[in-house]
């Protein structure tokens, strides 16, 4: 919140917020595969949790708007998106074990548990490849606000 509370005061009166966040965890199922594939080969992984760090840190609707309102922004509105996102699929097996919980927990795991987790994991993403690219569909909300015209 003391993000949002800083960019209002640094804001001129007439300006306008606007940010894309990420659903929940539920509504991106491709976001959380990695850890659900990886979860039975490391027993380790920390589960999420849904008020925690990360990206899903916005995914509750009032709660963005509560954090918004209380920051002294006005005119608040988040709206669903559903966005095509792609990244190389050359880029896949770095995806997943460098990014999010298991990037975290393949680092402290030896090199017979990296690779069978990385093998399981690669192959679940499959369905998302398509020639050279990873497609997925991106569930966000469409965040936007006005600041208010007194400071």
């Amino acid at each position: 919140m003391a993000a949002f509370a800083n960019l209002r005061r640094a804001a001129t009166p007439a300006a306008r917020l606007a940010v894309v966040a990420w659903r929940s965890a539920a509504d991106n199922p491709f976001m959380t595969l990695a850890e659900r594939t990886a979860a039975p080969l490391l027993p380790a992984l920390a589960p999420r949790r849904a008020d925690g760090p990360g990206q899903f840190a916005f995914a509750d609707r009032q709660r963005v708007h509560a954090m918004l309102d209380a920051s002294g922004w006005t005119a608040v509105d988040v709206r669903a998106v559903d966005l095509p996102c792609a990244f190389p699929a050359v880029a896949l097996t770095q995806y997943v074990t460098r990014m999010g919980p298991v990037g975290g927990a393949l680092e402290a795991a030896d090199e017979t548990t990296k690779a069978r987790v990385t093998a399981a994991v690669v192959a679940a993403f499959q369905p998302y490849v398509h020639d050279a690219e990873v497609r997925f569909t991106g569930a966000g909300w469409l965040i936007t606000a006005a600041a208010a015209t007194a400071r």
